[in-house]
């Protein structure tokens, strides 16, 4: 069975957003002399484009070109620096005074359109992708959650346990960090043509807390490389507690190849999952998992176990 939601609703609302006219398709990647930063300032979602506030959602759209400034109120843009787009490498923060770094505010994102309701998949079986916050796409954008405390949750009940995907990494590039991500069915997703990005990172806070998911990182596809995941707590919150994901901690399949999971400066704690971490697939190449505290907790002092710690199976 999949996990519960720590903040269930009701009824799950179909919301729409005021959308603006898409910008052009981009024609090249992002570089690094075009800079933006843009700050989110509330848990709504998806919120409404051209209201006070800036939501995940709309800096996402922003920073790969969905969504144009010009469709903003005077409040929202007072939110972002420089001009973020798909030519640009944009950086998503969180005001520290709508999510606070001690009590951490949760943005519940609400499922796709088109989502059938599905409790009955097995927790060890890898679905088709269904995400719902717009994947990032254009490359060279970070979401960072460091100086503040960001839980983001399917917005789902246990009475309509409907299961999609939370962040999702489509280009190169990227950096997801000092995030929680709870309740999907996977929570973080690198896939299609997608290198050097980095779930995490080096400095202490950089890492990601993944809990109570089905699925927690997934790192899928042939044409998906060198991505570094490093630094993170799965399966175990921020209290040292075990919260573990229902299928895999850390899975890397269906062909991706020379990632790096775990650095003896950064390891992952991966814990408390019924499979810690899985290596699965044909083609799942030159990939290095090391260092990480699997079946621990963080200080590597005392027992957190996972069902099965690493698998490694189907031709990896």
């Amino acid at each position: 069975t999949g996990p519960s939601p720590t903040q269930p609703a009701t009824s799950i609302p179909m919301p729409t957003e005021t959308l603006a006219p898409p910008t052009a398709t981009p024609t090249a990647s992002a570089t690094q002399d075009l800079r933006s930063t843009l700050s989110v300032n509330t848990t709504a979602d998806p919120d409404t484009v051209g209201n006070t506030t800036l939501s995940l959602r709309e800096a996402i759209r922003l920073a790969t070109g969905d969504l144009a400034l010009a469709a903003l109120s005077a409040a929202e843009r007072a939110r972002i620096s420089g001009a973020p787009g798909p030519l640009s490498a944009d950086t998503i923060r969180f005001a520290p005074a709508v999510f606070p770094p001690d009590v951490p505010a949760t943005i519940n994102v609400q499922p796709p359109a088109g989502v059938n309701p599905n409790s009955g998949d097995d927790p060890n079986a890898l679905p088709a992708p269904k995400p719902s916050l717009p994947p990032l796409s254009t490359g060279n954008d970070t979401i960072d959650g460091t100086g503040a405390g960001v839980v983001v949750s399917a917005g789902i009940s246990p009475e309509i346990p409907m299961m999609f995907d939370g962040l999702t990494i489509t280009s190169s590039d990227n950096v997801i960090k000092a995030i929680e991500l709870r309740n999907f069915e996977s929570a973080i997703v690198v896939r299609g043509v997608a290198e050097h990005n980095h779930i995490g990172g080096r400095t202490a806070g950089d890492g990601n807390i993944v809990v109570n998911n089905i699925n927690g990182i997934v790192l899928r596809g042939g044409e998906g490389a060198t991505t570094e995941v490093l630094g993170n707590k799965v399966g175990v919150d921020r209290a040292g507690q075990a919260a573990g994901n229902a299928g895999y901690g850390i899975l890397v399949t269906e062909g991706a190849h020379q990632s790096i999971v775990g650095a003896s400066n950064a390891p992952n704690v991966v814990s408390g999952n019924t499979n810690g971490i899985g290596v699965t697939g044909d083609g799942t190449t030159d990939n290095a998992v090391s260092s990480n505290r699997v079946g621990t907790n963080a200080a590597g002092t005392a027992a957190l176990p996972n069902g099965t710690g690493v698998v490694v199976a189907d031709g990896a």
